[in-house]
């Protein structure tokens, strides 16, 4: 593999590493410096998630409509919607 290929993937596993690490610290950041209460430690953490989905899907829809609108070309809309969803 090349190297920006590598430098891709190198960049993709470090994002996932800090999101995975920020999602499971956000509920005790939560509780100790908003004084959130432990109940609702489930629904916390799984907000990040939805969020997720849902972006990914509407995003989704945009990127598709920029697309077959004519607006940009497909490898413009790529580039600009990851760098945006980053």
């Amino acid at each position: 593999m090349s190297k920006p290929a590598w430098a891709c993937g190198i960049a993709v596993i470090g994002s996932q590493w800090a999101d995975a690490t920020l999602m499971l610290g956000v509920t005790k950041y939560l509780k100790l410096v908003y004084g959130f209460s432990i109940e609702y430690e489930d629904i916390l953490q799984s907000l990040p998630h939805i969020g997720h989905f849902f972006a990914a899907i509407t995003f989704g829809i945009v990127v598709d409509h920029v697309r077959e609108s004519g607006l940009i070309s497909t490898t413009t809309s790529r580039k600009f919607f990851v760098y945006l969803c980053k």
